[in-house]
């Protein structure tokens, strides 16, 4: 039987957290919790207990945004003015999300978390997710936090690395443990993928491999099925990116996870439990080949990948099939599907065939481009000082210290020309202030409180004179102040 108003009124006791969290979850099995909120108190009270948790910043903190959202969760009505609450937290907090005991309280604490304000957030998610033990929902909103603060899923992923590589385990097989933990991060990021369609952002083909290289960290594992665990989930990440961005499908590096994966089994003999991933990634790999083949581009990186994955056995076979049946490609192309090496007759070329293969490797020449400026700027500043220091400190490596500041030169003016030649210029100066646009700008680590931005790196933007500007890379900022 329902309870009356009057039995209702005052039942969510506020008088202390755990209180207020066992009250709550009595009343939201009752199917009562919604009534509990509209007592005329009841947000003055909440407020007090939220002031008071706050003041303390630690684990009370997150109980009190736990107990929020687990309200909020059934009562809708309070959520915006809950919302309101949270974005006052502007500091990471003191305590780590596994201080809190259930797994449900961690998940609701990821769920409120979204609302902070705060360039904390991002490092604070991503440990949470590296650290959540058994919390599967938990992890899911720590790693939806991390994307949407970072803004793409290459920055979660580097932002995860940094935490894998500082992350302990202590069992019996490490390799295996740290296999599963990785599987159930990149599987929470494969439903962010298919259900929001994130900003891949720049290189997140390199951004993967290193992940997972940090994630198992050079330890064995033992155990076949956290091996084959993690093999599916990293391939089944990899192919999920392609399918919602097939611009990136033919770039090698998109696929640069799969010679690390395919390193666990046998080359010509994986487990059967892969083999559907497999043919999925194989697929969209030819595809990739197919599309590039029809333009007279060959990739022999994208070749030696498709024979990676499928085996080269059976991958030979498939190619031979495409040299010989697919029709619009040119001869070359065909006798280069047949055996992996053009023909002698050369390649027949035009100026957009030429820069579509130039293309490819624009992004590297840009990354050359810009550290290579970075680090003369940086030579520029110490250059004066640093044989003085070195006389002092060990004279024999003066003639060294020389030596490498030439060459840093010479490797600048080099990496400046081939850029030139490419049509290549930066768009901004470190310290410029400007105004924020997600289509020039990235922030990998930080949320924007206003919407101006100072240039921590600046674009490099490729166009010749009044042809409209390519954005090869972003420029990377940071919050003005």
């Amino acid at each position: 039987m329902n309870a009356s108003p009057n039995e209702i009124e005052g039942a969510l006791d506020l008088s202390s957290l755990d209180a207020a969290r066992e009250s709550a979850v009595r009343l939201q099995r009752d199917k009562q919790l919604v009534s509990a909120t509209r007592d005329a108190g009841f947000f003055a009270r909440i407020e007090r207990l939220w002031n008071a948790a706050r003041d303390k910043d630690g684990v009370d903190l997150l109980k009190a945004v736990s107990l929020l959202f687990r309200i909020s969760a059934v009562a809708k009505h309070v959520r915006p003015r809950f919302e309101d609450l949270v974005s006052q937290i502007a500091n990471v907090p003191a305590a780590s999300p596994q201080t809190l005991v259930e797994s449900d309280d961690r998940r609701y604490l990821g769920e409120g978390l979204r609302f902070a304000s705060g360039s904390w957030k991002a490092n604070y998610a991503a440990q949470a997710a590296v650290e959540e033990v058994s919390g599967e929902e938990a992890r899911e909103q720590f790693v939806a936090v991390l994307v949407e603060s970072v803004g793409s899923l290459g920055g979660a992923l580097q932002a995860l690395r940094f935490e894998f590589d500082s992350w302990r385990v202590d069992t019996q097989d490490v390799g295996a443990s740290r296999a599963r933990r990785m599987a159930r991060i990149v599987s929470c990021l494969k439903r962010i993928v298919i259900e929001q369609d994130p900003e891949v952002g720049n290189d997140v083909g390199a951004a993967l491999l290193a992940f997972a290289r940090s994630a198992i960290a050079g330890e064995p594992i033992l155990d076949v099925s956290a091996r084959v665990q993690a093999a599916e989930a990293l391939l089944d990440l990899a192919s999920s990116i392609v399918r919602f961005h097939f611009s990136i499908a033919s770039d090698s590096e998109t696929y640069a996870v799969v010679a690390f994966v395919r390193r666990w089994f046998p080359s010509d003999n994986p487990p059967t439990e892969l083999q559907p991933i497999l043919n999925i990634v194989g697929r969209q790999v030819l595809e990739a080949l197919i599309f590039l083949g029809k333009q007279g581009v060959p990739n022999d990186q994208l070749r030696r990948t498709f024979l990676l994955v499928l085996g080269e056995s059976r991958g030979l076979v498939e190619l031979r099939q495409v040299g010989s049946e697919l029709p619009g490609i040119p001869e070359e192309l065909r006798h280069w599907f047949l055996s992996g090496r053009l023909s002698s007759v050369k390649l027949a070329t035009n100026d957009a065939v030429d820069e579509t293969a130039l293309r490819t490797i624009d992004r590297d020449i840009a990354y050359l481009f810009r550290d290579a400026s970075d680090l003369v700027a940086t030579l520029d500043r110490i250059e004066d000082d640093l044989p003085a220091a070195m006389s002092n400190y060990e004279p024999r490596l003066v003639p060294s210290v020389t030596r490498l500041s030439e060459g840093v030169k010479r490797i600048t003016q080099r990496v400046n020309v081939v850029a030139a030649r490419r049509q290549m210029r930066f768009g901004g100066m470190i310290g410029q202030l400007v105004d924020f646009n997600p289509v020039d700008h990235e922030l990998p680590f930080e949320s924007l409180k206003g919407s101006v931005a100072k240039i921590k790196l600046p674009s490099v933007i490729k166009g010749a004179e009044g042809a409209p500007p390519i954005v090869i890379l972003k420029a990377e900022v940071e919050g003005d102040g």
